[in-house]
């Protein structure tokens, strides 16, 4: 998990990898065309609007939740990705438990539940004041919705 207004992504990715996501993270740039780049790890990049990438596949959450941007959701964020790999991804070519997911799919689904975690937070307490334990006992309820509606 890389925080956008830290040093993280700087220290970690390459050139080429930074110019995808700096692609991906404006709206503008989406329209041109990013330039080929493999990355061999899932990286989500958290923000107003996290960006998960592959380097092959890429994926932006569009709703920003200004009562996210306060310290440690990243790092419900971060234990969030890990309880989904450690459930529903394939371990030393094992089934995975569930519908095969691939570490892409699983980060994808852990970001749009901890936003929904988020949003449900904001509708009943506003843009500001959450703190990082509040988010993580969401989690569950919001992923019985995700559940319920897909």
């Amino acid at each position: 998990i890389l925080r956008r207004k830290s040093n993280d992504f700087e220290e970690f990715a390459s050139r080429s990898q930074k110019m995808v996501f700096l692609q991906i993270w404006d709206p503008e740039e989406l329209r041109g065309h990013p330039p080929g780049c493999t990355l061999e790890v899932v990286v989500v990049l958290k923000g107003d609007r996290t960006v998960v990438s592959d380097g092959r596949r890429f994926w932006r959450h569009e709703i920003a939740n200004p009562a996210l941007a306060t310290g440690g959701t990243g790092d419900v964020l971060a234990g969030t990705l890990g309880g989904l790999l450690a459930q529903f991804h394939p371990r030393a070519g094992a089934p995975a438990r569930s519908h095969a997911l691939d570490a892409f799919e699983i980060a994808c689904l852990g970001v749009a539940m901890h936003a929904e975690a988020g949003n449900a937070w904001r509708e009943q307490h506003g843009d500001a004041g959450l703190l990082a334990h509040e988010l993580a006992d969401a989690l569950p309820a919001a992923r019985q919705r995700m559940v319920h509606s897909s």
